[in-house]
């Protein structure tokens, strides 16, 4: 897929993604800013303004920003990430350059004035009070603060009610104006563009902004010595378990063979875990294996949802499965087949026009080195057994193990710390 990238003098970067046989345009805007640049002061902050820029803008208030896109037939959505802050629209492609525009009126141009902040804090609170609620959404939680401990990464995204409580005009005004600049963003379009149109409407808008310096975030440095645990009893239906190791950056020369351990454990219905656990043991509804990518870390978290009484049994299986893919090679078989797997879902994911503006956009905000397809799948090819050997024996190590547990636990926690320690 060819990608056309434009710079502005002020730092601003416009990356043209043409999709001409598709009859939808998206645009995304990116912010580089997330969940690891706060403080413990402004826990939570990126989230709430994130929520409070579709409170209304100079231009706009809340009901015309939702009408302009949704009038027409469109998609409005944002979210917040640990290193990113995104607002997306999907339109059809002759009314792409209002979709830039109110996009850029929303992350721009905010009015972040206190009544809309206090009923923003009700409606953020709730949204926590909510995912607390949902152990299997809280236990990622726990596993992060064990992962990242008194670190931003182990902390939520939203906050806490308790710091979101604690935010104010002034500080929300500040941080936005830190991180909310030319040179800290990026915009995609993707589809069916008119690129002569979407150039002359971005430089409208991005060429007179000054850029100013953005703020940095804590560099994250492995300290772990040994396996760690955090056990919450709670009488739940069913036992929510996340198990953590560390693993390279983002932009390690390790990533593709990582990408293709992971889909062999537990990345989709034909890996070991979900074949082991759910099919042969019917021990769980749902288990799956997925990597998080940061830029100077990472983790392979392996998810499961599974009988209160077999908690156990799972818990051994997943161990036993860890022990045996770094002590013995992958078949063929396996390793051709999470390849493609791989490189399949990567196109036809790719195949949306909102896919890919948001795929593009978030490796240029984070400095990914690797964006052209054919060589992604290129590399993806060239990962062989051995390399998967070794990564699993550098990786699933006990002093690397992060356990994490919600359900009923409590008279399960010495032999849940034994499994662990026990565990090679």
């Amino acid at each position: 897929m060819h990608y056309k990238f434009i710079r502005l003098l002020n730092g601003f970067r416009l990356i043209l993604a043409p999709m001409p046989a598709r009859n939808s345009t998206s645009v995304s805007v990116w912010v580089k800013t997330g969940g690891r640049y706060e403080s413990l002061n402004e826990l939570g902050i990126s989230h709430f303004i994130e929520h409070l820029v579709f409170r209304g803008t100079d231009n706009r208030d809340a009901l015309e920003i939702k009408q302009s896109i949704e009038g027409i037939g469109g998609h409005l959505n944002a979210f917040t990430s640990e290193e990113c802050t995104c607002f997306y629209a999907k339109t059809p492609p002759r009314y792409a350059s209002r979709a830039i525009d109110v996009l850029s009126d929303m992350a721009l141009n905010p009015l972040i004035n206190n009544s809309d902040i206090i009923k923003e804090k009700g409606i953020v609170k709730e949204e926590i009070r909510m995912y607390k609620d949902m152990p299997q959404h809280h236990v990622h939680d726990l596993l992060h603060e064990i992962m990242w401990p008194k670190h931003p990464l182990g902390q939520p995204l939203a906050g806490t009610c308790k710091s979101v409580d604690k935010l104010n005009r002034k500080a929300i005004k500040r941080y936005h104006q830190g991180y909310y600049n030319p040179g800290n963003m990026v915009i995609v379009v993707s589809g069916k563009i008119d690129a002569e149109r979407v150039l002359s409407k971005v430089k409208s808008i991005y060429t007179k902004l000054k850029n100013r310096p953005s703020g940095k975030y804590i560099q994250f440095k492995p300290s772990q010595t040994k396996a760690a645990t955090k056990l919450s009893n709670k009488k739940t239906e069913q036992t929510h378990l996340l198990l953590g190791y560390h693993t390279p950056k983002r932009n390690s020369r390790t990533r593709y063979a990582l990408s293709v351990l992971s889909i062999i454990l537990g990345g989709n219905m034909s890996s070991r875990l979900f074949e082991r656990v759910r099919e042969q043991k019917g021990l769980a509804y749902q288990i799956s294996s997925s990597l998080r990518k940061f830029d100077e870390t990472g983790a392979i978290i392996i998810d499961a949802g599974v009988k209160n009484k077999k908690m156990l049994e799972s818990i051994s299986i997943i161990f036993n499965e860890l022990s045996l893919i770094k002590k013995e090679f992958v078949t063929k078989r396996e390793l051709s087949d999470a390849k493609e797997f791989i490189c399949g879902q990567l196109v036809l994911h790719l195949d949306s026009t909102i896919n890919n503006a948001l795929w593009i956009g978030e490796k240029i905000l984070l400095n990914d080195d690797v964006i052209n397809i054919k060589e992604i799948i290129k590399k993806i090819k060239a990962v062989e057994a051995d390399e998967l050997l070794h990564i699993a024996q550098n990786i699933f190590k006990t002093e690397n193990l992060n356990l994490a547990i919600i359900g009923p636990v409590s008279s399960n926690k010495n032999a849940i710390l034994k499994r662990v320690r026990n565990f090679a």
